[in-house]
């Protein structure tokens, strides 16, 4: 459907709002994986209310892009703030929030995710059937594990944050492409001679040419040599960023 925002990868999929929120209810939708619903309530809230969209979009098959602002903005109106939603399925889910001020004065917005799940397989979704068992959450310090059991059987779905003195906290990594992590790229059950490494930025693959090649030679004869099958070696090591230091970046690249 038009109004909704769809990704996957294998079993395991993403069915939104083309805001990419997820509302509890009777809608077959939410983050699904093995045929279990993991998520069934996943909202964005800014200044406690949806984000407006603007636009939004799959770019790829495992991944998708919201991009929006505040509801109180007016039509025609220029709007102060942009919010951005990118989203990649992998085995599992993996969003980032960005929240750009576009004027020339400090703002402050508030930020809250409502988040849920009743754990329903696909036919309880489909026939809306109630979900026998015992469903509870638990909150760590960076994290809350929302469970359900029945009997021997359980399921886990964990959702992390991290906090450091009192501001949001960011794991920087060298790997991946500057837009899907390394971890979201690796397909599972995949044998390692069948994996190839470039070292490329996310809007520059389509133009670089050993790429090109690779992907010919792929689809001619399920094998290449125009990329290595050895990982790279990391120029920096992964390192934890605060908020503060995160925004110091943005503004020497910029």
């Amino acid at each position: 459907m038009a109004d909704e925002l769809t990704v996957l990868d294998g079993n395991t999929f993403f069915v939104s709002d083309r805001a990419g929120d997820v509302e509890a209810g009777e809608m077959a939708n939410g983050f699904f994986h093995a045929d279990m619903r993991h998520l069934s309530d996943w909202r964005l809230l800014v200044d406690g209310r949806p984000v407006h969209v603007l636009t939004s979009r799959t770019v790829d098959y495992y991944s998708a892009s919201v991009f929006g602002t505040l509801a109180s903005v007016s039509v025609g109106e220029n709007p102060p703030i942009s919010i951005r939603r990118d989203r990649f399925i992998a085995g599992g889910v993996h969003e980032d929030l960005t929240v750009q001020n576009h004027s020339d004065h400090p703002l402050t917005v508030a930020i809250e995710v409502q988040y849920g799940a009743d754990f329903a397989d696909l036919f309880e979704v489909k026939d809306h059937k109630p979900k026998r068992g015992q469903l509870r959450t638990e909150l760590g310090n960076h994290t809350a594990t929302m469970m359900y059991s029945r009997d021997a059987f359980r399921r886990d779905t964990v959702v992390g944050l991290r906090m450091n003195a009192g501001e949001f906290a960011y794991d920087v990594s060298p790997d991946g492409d500057g837009t899907v992590p390394l971890a979201f790229a690796q397909l599972v059950n995949i044998p390692p001679q069948q994996i190839y490494y470039v070292e490329e930025g996310h809007g520059n693959l389509p133009n670089n040419g050993a790429v090109e090649s690779a992907v010919a030679d792929l689809l001619s004869s399920g094998t290449t040599s125009a990329l290595p099958n050895q990982r790279p070696v990391s120029r920096r090591a992964a390192r934890i960023v605060s908020e503060k230091r995160l925004k110091e970046m943005a503004l020497i690249t910029a």
